[in-house]
């Protein structure tokens, strides 16, 4: 994982040396522009030297991102042709590209309309908007639309595009635009050199992005509010699926690590330094964080790492144990949760190296895989006889069912194949579990078998969402008062459903 920790080190030393960057990869929704604008506000509203241009920013990002929305349908099966946004700061001023799929023959059109744009000063494009807002599409000037006319407006520069051909029948366009803190209004000022700084560098950064298949990157100031943030991008945009969950959980605990260990490379930052990005491949998400450390503390950290690593993974549980009840042991080979927590939950070692900025401070760089795909736990059918019930254990819906008569010579003996399925799936529960109970009859051996099914469901409902479906029928008081009493022993939403008898 030394390629991944290096590919960190660069990011975060490279990419145009902004104060603050991130960048999305993949599919936007709804969901996804609204974090994404979020995110913007969070740091935007940090310091008021950036209030003025607030709207202006949120302007072109929204045009942007609805840009991206309106032709992602064009993508292909492939991860080369999804959307991008990126947003830097850097010497107060903000720089916003997007990137989606164009059709090759509205090309010439577009490319059109944006040197039409790009050939007006100041007075001219405000007339020019005020004609097309009137009159609609000029087709004499070739019809360029409000949107890209006020993005020039707003932003006081010209707009900054390329087209890269992907096949015969679409182009990667790339679009970006510069907003500084300061506009004069009167004046369009031509900035060529910002097209060299900014967007061929990010066309590069784009081929870095598609060859290690980053998702997200954020560079910049890490704070509980750009976390929280983040992870509401990440939520959006990930499945509801058991790896899912595993994941999510690793990257919280890798940006907290940011937020309350990073530490501070001058006193005026309002946040933590770092970087952070999820990638993938065939087998494995990887998600990695940067961030600096004191000196001081470098040969401690390393040692607590190694450590860890060093663990086989049947003793990880014990050794969290350990340090979970003596918090203050002072052993030198105690180390903290979080590292012992992502061992675990990813089942692999943990990637780590550290680059030495000066005498008093490191750059650590941790990166962490998770496998894409877990054990596939079989789907448990049991067909009724005259004393055993239904029995139907869905674990790729999370939806299981025991139906009909159940008062079998052992219950002990039938029902304990089904408290230990319902165990296994409980080490990695869906993100919702629902339980249906349809009884005509039980005797009370089997009655002790449903209370142990319902504990092992009580165990894993800090995982997810439990829900118990309870049926009787309407003269069946006795079922229903069963019922209410399994539900007052646990901790457990319970839903009661009458049927009506025949």
């Amino acid at each position: 994982m030394n390629e991944t920790n290096d590919l960190a080190y660069q990011l975060f030393q490279d990419i145009q040396q902004g104060t603050l960057e991130y960048c999305y990869r993949g599919v936007f929704n709804r969901s996804i522009t609204e974090n994404i604008l979020s995110l913007a506000e969070t740091n935007l509203e940090k310091e008021k030297r950036f209030l003025s241009v607030k709207r202006r920013v949120y302007f072109i990002m929204v045009e942007g991102l609805q840009n991206i929305t309106r032709h992602q349908e064009l993508n292909p099966d492939n991860d080369e042709t999804v959307g991008i946004f990126l947003i830097q700061m850097r010497d107060g001023h903000f720089f916003i590209t997007t990137g989606n799929v164009v059709e090759n023959d509205k090309v010439p059109d577009l490319q059109e309309k944006l040197e039409i744009v790009n050939s007006l000063d100041a007075a001219s494009l405000k007339k020019y908007y005020l004609e097309v807002l009137e009159n609609g599409e000029l087709s004499k000037k070739g019809g360029a639309g409000l949107g890209l006319i006020e993005m020039c407006r707003k932003s006081g520069n010209k707009l900054f595009y390329n087209f890269r051909k992907i096949n015969d029948k679409i182009s990667y366009f790339y679009f970006n635009t510069k907003v500084p803190s300061q506009i004069d209004d009167k004046k369009i000022v031509n900035e060529l050199k910002i097209k060299e700084q900014s967007l061929d560098k990010i066309i590069d950064f784009h081929k870095i992005l598609n060859k290690e298949n980053i998702i997200l990157t954020f560079k910049g100031i890490f704070d509980q509010e750009n976390m929280l943030n983040l992870l509401s991008m990440i939520e959006s945009q990930m499945n509801a699926s058991l790896i899912s969950i595993k994941v999510f959980n690793v990257i919280m605990e890798l940006l907290q690590n940011i937020v309350k260990h990073g530490e501070l490379t001058n006193k005026e930052q309002l946040g933590k330094p770092g970087i952070f990005f999820i990638s993938k491949n065939e087998k494995n998400f990887i998600i990695t964080s940067g961030n600096y450390i004191l000196a001081e503390n470098y040969q401690k950290l390393e040692d607590k790492i190694n450590y860890v690593n060093l663990l086989e993974y049947e003793e990880l549980d014990d050794a969290y144990d350990r340090v979970l009840l003596d918090e203050g042991s002072g052993n030198a080979k105690k180390t903290g949760l979080g590292l012992i927590d992502m061992r675990i939950k990813s089942e692999n070692k943990l990637g780590f190296k550290f680059y030495k900025i000066d005498s008093e401070q490191y750059f650590y760089t941790l990166t962490i895989k998770i496998k894409k795909s877990v054990n596939k736990i079989e789907t448990l059918n049991i067909k009724p006889t005259d004393d055993t019930p239904e029995v139907m254990l869905d674990a790729e819906k999370g939806f299981f069912s025991i139906a009909k008569r159940s008062y079998p010579e052992n219950a002990i003996d039938f029902y304990d194949v089904i408290i230990s399925w319902i165990r296994n799936y409980g080490k990695q529960p869906n993100t919702e579990t629902t339980f249906s109970f349809d009884f005509e009859y039980f005797n009370t051996a089997s009655s002790k078998q449903i209370m142990k099914i319902i504990l092992e469901l009580e165990r894993f409902s800090n995982k997810s969402n439990v829900k118990i479906i309870w049926k009787y029928k309407d003269i069946d008081e006795d079922m229903l008062s069963l019922g209410l009493r399994f539900q007052r022993l646990v901790n457990l939403n319970f839903e009661f459903i009458e049927i009506k008898s025949e």
